[in-house]
C-alpha cells in the first residue's frame, strides 16, 4: 500500500484491543462493586468457556476489533468518520450475527449481549 495503511491498521487493531481489555476490567469492576457478582453475571464469560471463573467477557474483544477494522477502511477510504462508524456497523453486526451463531457463542466464549456490545462498540473505537 503507497499510503501506509498497514501500519495505521495495526495501531488502531492494537489501540481497540488494549481500550476493550481496560473496559472488560471496569465493567467487571464495577458490576462486583455494585452486586452483580453471580456466576451469571453479564460480563462472565460461559461457564463452558474454559476460563476462570471471574473472567470478563462483556464486551466481546473479538467481535469489537472487528468492527474497529470495518471503521477504519471505511475511513481510510476517505468518507467522514461519522458516516464511516455508521456504515461499519451495518457489516459489523452481520458479523456479529455470524459470531453468534457459528463462533463465539456457539463455542461457548461469550454470551449474545457480549457479542452485540463488542459490535456496537468497535466501529466508533
Amino acid at each position: 500500500d503507497p499510503r501506509g495503511a498497514g501500519p495505521l491498521a495495526v495501531c488502531s487493531f492494537g489501540a481497540t484491543s488494549i481500550t476493550v481489555k481496560l473496559l472488560k476490567l471496569a465493567v467487571s469492576a464495577c458490576a462486583r462493586f455494585s452486586g452483580i457478582d453471580g456466576p451469571l453475571a453479564f460480563w462472565r464469560r460461559p461457564a463452558a468457556a474454559g476460563r476462570a471463573p471471574d473472567s470478563p467477557g462483556f464486551p466481546s474483544g473479538h467481535t469489537a476489533s472487528a468492527g474497529s477494522v470495518a471503521a477504519f477502511v471505511a475511513a481510510y477510504a476517505g468518507w467522514p468518520l461519522t458516516l464511516a462508524a455508521a456504515l461499519a456497523a451495518v457489516p459489523t453486526l452481520a458479523m456479529a450475527c455470524a459470531a453468534w451463531l457459528f463462533a463465539r457463542v456457539g463455542d461457548s466464549k461469550h454470551t449474545r449481549l457480549q457479542t452485540a456490545a463488542g459490535a456496537l462498540l468497535g466501529p466508533p473505537l
